[in-house]
């Protein structure tokens, strides 16, 4: 049935898949990982158990992991073998939370604490808190990270490092 919730789960495949495909893979396939690994639904059942930035950062290693396998079997049946990196899926997470819960409930706790997606642009104008390239932080490189963010974050929401991400035209 096509309603608003489908709608705004479609934008929002659409949204992280534009954010991370270049030199990387198409919308269809982004779209399949993210279904494949029940993202819509798990995080239905995750907003209502998260109780700390700790049960968030495990949900985002399983479902980050689940969707690195995903993402690398449905490449390598495109013919590409090409290696998934934690950044990537990340921020294919981090764009696809914005877009379903941030963007339409700042003050939900999930909006408060999901991680900000993480971009060459962000991590410039917070002072390159990161050396390297966002789309190959791996998961220990990524967690580091977010650390730092929590700190310069200061137990504001999490969302509002996003002041930070100015491209410049």
């Amino acid at each position: 049935m096509y309603n608003i919730e489908e709608h705004v789960h479609r934008y929002a495949i659409w949204a992280a898949a534009r954010a991370v495909q270049r030199n990387f893979t198409t919308t269809k396939i982004i779209k399949k990982a993210i279904e494949d690994i029940n993202l819509k639904d798990r995080l239905k059942t995750l907003i209502l158990v998260v109780s700390s930035p700790n049960d968030f950062d495990i949900f985002h290693k399983e479902v980050s992991r689940e969707l690195i396998t995903s993402l690398e079997q449905a490449l390598k049946k495109d013919g590409k073998e090409v290696e998934v990196y934690y950044g990537r899926v990340a921020k294919i997470i981090s764009i696809y939370i914005k877009t379903t819960y941030v963007i339409r409930d700042s003050e939900s706790y999930l909006s408060k604490i999901a991680h900000p997606p993480i971009d060459s642009i962000l991590l410039k104008n917070l002072g390159n808190v990161s050396r390297r390239a966002w789309t190959t932080l791996t998961e220990d490189i990524y967690f580091e990270l977010i650390e730092e963010l929590r700190m310069v974050a200061n137990n504001r929401p999490f969302w509002e490092l996003e002041e930070y991400w100015q491209p410049t035209i």
